[in-house]
């Protein structure tokens, strides 16, 4: 008699992965980083509140993004598995309510006021949103058109429900494992 395989969810056949963007990725080490660095250099002759506070407040926004901020998220037919640096969180479909379109940051709207002159704003990345005030970012820039379909289709397929209420990307937003090079 065998013995019966179990499924490692970091190795499970996904339907398709999105990645989060460097300039994100880039962010989130950055800015706890400089108030560790800001609070550490104040405290170094002696305590002080101020720079307590910030290297407080920088080492709980690097806990936070560590656990939190997702690397790249992997879609399959069972869930999703958000790949964080400290942890692999698996969100089932059954969890999930929408998948919904998290607003654009503020340097995109700049950048797209500056290049258009015009009011559209391009979409920001995906959030999804579970029952009650759950919710969990899959990326944090907008996918292609193609990689949009593809998580339509994965939708379409599940019985549990989950309705994708993002609105349609922009149809010249590369694939996001291209946002690792640059335009």
């Amino acid at each position: 008699m065998a013995a019966e395989r179990v499924p490692d969810p970091s190795t499970d056949d996904a339907a398709f992965v999105l990645y989060s963007s460097l300039r994100g990725l880039g962010s989130a080490v950055f800015s706890p980083a400089v108030l560790v660095a800001l609070g550490a250099a104040g405290i170094q002759d002696g305590w002080r509140w101020l720079p307590g506070l910030l290297l407080g407040f920088g080492l709980m926004l690097a806990a936070g993004l560590l656990v939190d901020f997702p690397r790249h998220t992997r879609f399959g037919a069972e869930g999703m598995t958000r790949v964080c640096a400290l942890r692999r969180q698996r969100i089932p479909w059954s969890d999930t309510v929408a998948i919904e379109r998290a607003p654009a940051s503020t340097t995109d709207r700049l950048r797209s006021l500056r290049e258009n002159n015009q009011r559209p704003i391009p979409s920001g990345g995906l959030v999804a949103t579970g029952t009650g005030r759950r919710r969990w970012l899959l990326t944090d820039r907008a996918e292609s058109t193609m990689e949009y379909e593809a998580l339509a289709a994965l939708l379409a397929e599940q019985e549990a429900g989950t309705v994708l209420r993002a609105g349609r990307p922009r149809t010249d937003n590369p694939p996001t494992s291209l946002y690792r090079r640059r335009r």
